[in-house]
This record gives structure tokens, sequence and C-alpha cells, in this order.
């Protein structure tokens, strides 16, 4: 398998995977993918690589480590930021009532010298995470932006406006990790820590409030640990990169954290990458698509029987209002209103798709 069909596979969904390639290329490959493990037999001119990606369970278990740590040394002693402190209290993952906070792992702490106790609140990042904050929905964004959310999400695909009308946005055939048969319903909007392609740019909020969780409501500000409600144990104090695999002892942990403050200093940059969601119309699945994701652009289908044509509306003005499910079935209406079921009834009846238009929803 190339190289470059790896990025078909998503990692979360992949546990390990063969393929071939020079030793540079698996290097390069595995620093884009996070691959955790490489383990390689020598064939002749090539390399063959087992590679054991990185997913959502490899950050559950970072986390689940960082918890197990803090438990098995609860009541000892440990010198932090020029400080001594005895694990006690409460330690345990917040939970709000519904949705997540910011903070992974919650400590209550002692403090030895006389000042007042304190909880370590830390946010864990895997160490290739791009994503800062995804799946995002209206409440998210709300979480992120403020109240004026809609409006800062609006401003920014805008700017981008004629790059969303030039995308294609129906593939008749394969196109790299696109399936053949594939039209677009819309485009995702996520938070990430650098640009991501063509529909990417630089957001205006501020890095260390994001990073804390200061703009949650207070039902996920105020979680509870181990079964208490605690006042904003949700919002994080601590930040922790790392992979479960670099943490054996407490002080693995205690020389990584920084403080919200010093990590937000160091990334100050924040972005918006605008992600395309699919319909695959030719999928043994008709209709197949990546979850029913609140879209920032929304794509709308409408059928012309009478000249029997096609027409893709792409729409901005009510950012993550509409969901993929709804986008979808207007995909069907239109495509059943001229007799068709994927894109190659479009060409057998001789469909014309026309260009994509700029609409505003009512």
């Amino acid at each position: 398998m190339p190289l470059g069909s790896i990025h078909a596979h998503p990692i979360k969904r992949v546990k390990a995977n063969y393929f071939q390639a020079t030793a540079s290329e698996a290097e390069a490959g595995c620093q884009k993918i996070g691959c955790l493990q490489i383990m390689k037999n020598v064939c002749q001119n090539t390399q063959k690589y087992k590679l054991t990606y990185m997913s959502g369970k490899s950050y559950a278990s970072t986390e689940k480590k960082v918890l197990d740590l803090f438990l098995r040394n609860k009541g000892k002693e440990f010198e932090f930021a020029g400080r001594r402190f005895r694990i006690g209290g409460k330690i345990g993952k917040p939970r709000p009532a519904q949705g997540e906070c910011k903070t992974d792992c919650y400590v209550e702490l002692e403090e030895l010298t006389g000042n007042p106790s304190e909880a370590l609140k830390i946010s864990i990042k895997q160490p290739n995470a791009d994503f800062t904050g995804n799946k995002t929905s209206a409440e998210t964004a709300e979480n992120e932006l403020g109240e004026d959310w809609s409006n800062i999400i609006l401003h920014h695909t805008f700017m981008l406006k004629e790059i969303f009308l030039e995308r294609p946005i129906m593939y008749k055939y394969k196109k790299g990790r696109i399936e053949g048969g594939s039209m677009t319903l819309g485009w995702k909007f996520e938070f990430m820590n650098k640009k991501s392609g063509y529909l990417s740019g630089k957001i205006d909020i501020d890095a260390a409030i994001h990073y804390k969780g200061e703009n949650l409501p207070e039902s996920k500000r105020n979680s509870k640990v181990e079964g208490k409600l605690i006042e904003n144990s949700g919002v994080a104090n601590r930040m922790l990169v790392c992979s479960a695999e670099e943490l054996s002892t407490l002080s693995d942990i205690t020389n990584k954290i920084v403080s919200i403050e010093e990590y937000a200093e160091q990334n100050p940059d924040l972005f918006f990458a605008c992600k395309a969601l699919n319909c695959r119309t030719l999928h043994e699945d008709p209709f197949k698509y990546d979850g029913d994701r609140p879209l920032a652009v929304q794509v709308a289908w409408k059928a012309n029987a009478q000249t029997n044509s096609l027409q893709p509306f792409v729409v901005f003005n009510r950012p993550l209002v509409k969901n993929g499910k709804e986008m979808r079935q207007r995909l069907i209406n239109a495509l059943n209103e001229l007799g068709c079921s994927n894109t190659s009834d479009l060409d057998e009846k001789s469909v014309r798709v026309l260009n994509p238009k700029r609409a505003e929803w009512k």
C-alpha cells in the first residue's frame, strides 16, 4: 500500500496497518499521522512497516495514566513550582452535567508552606494533536467565542466565500481520500492550533481563555469530582502535553506541566478550519456520511425538472444551525425529483450540474 493512501483511513478507526516505503517516507508518514510504534522487516529494496496509530484510545490511556499516578501517590509530598505540597482530598476527572469541560484531571493539594491550598486542574493534550476543539456546535461555539459567536463564524467564513464557491462539491471519481460518487453537504467548523487547508485562517480569540474554558457555561465550569460539585473544577489551570508512554513517575508529570498562561504565551495563535462533510451516493450503504454534524456553511442542492438541472447553493448566513442529516435529505429529495439516486444516474440522464451560487436562508 503506498504511503499516501494511509490517510484514506480515519486514524480513530484503524488500529494497525501495513505499507511499503523507504525509511524517510515512513518517518515522515509516522510524524504526519501520529504513529506510536514502527515495526519493520527488510524486504529487498523497501521495508515493510507495521504502524500502530494514535487514537482516541491513546488519549484516554494518557488521561488514565495521569489519574493513576496521582491516586498511587495520594498522601505523599512532592515539590512543584518551588513549593511543597501533599496530595490529598479529591482526585478524578471532572464530570459536567452535560458535555465536556476543559479539565481532564483534578487533584486537590495541601500547601505545606502555610499558603492557601489549591488544586491542579490539568488539561491533557497529545503531542501530535492539531484540534483544540472539534465537533463544534452552536453550544461549543458560544463557549469559545461568546454571545456573538454566530457573527464571528459568519465573518470568518464569508471572508473565504470565493474559495468556498470554487471548491469541488461533486466527485464522480475517487480523488485522494474522497470516494467516487461523493457530494458535499457543507463544511464543519473546527478550532485548530495551526492553519489547515484552503478553508482555514487565524481566528481572533484569547488563547488563555480558550484553553482554560473560562467562557464555558456554569454547568461545565462547576463540575462534579468523585460525586461532589466543585466550583470551577472544569476550568483548567495547567496544561500537560504528552503521551502515556512518557509517564512512569509523578515527577514525569510535574516536570512537564505548565500554567495555562505560559502555554498560551508559547502558543498564542488559534485557527479555524472548515472541513467538508461529504455524502457517498455510490456507497454500499447509500448516502453514507460521517455523522450528523452541525455545518458552518451548507450546500443546498436544488433540482429543476423543467431544465433537467441540479443547482447547488452555498449558504453562509446560518452557521451551525443546519446539520448534515437535514442537508443530506435535501440532496436526496433533489436527486429524486430528477429520477436519480447517485452521480452515475446524473450522467445517464444527462442532468446538467450547474456551478455553485451563493444564497441565504430566509
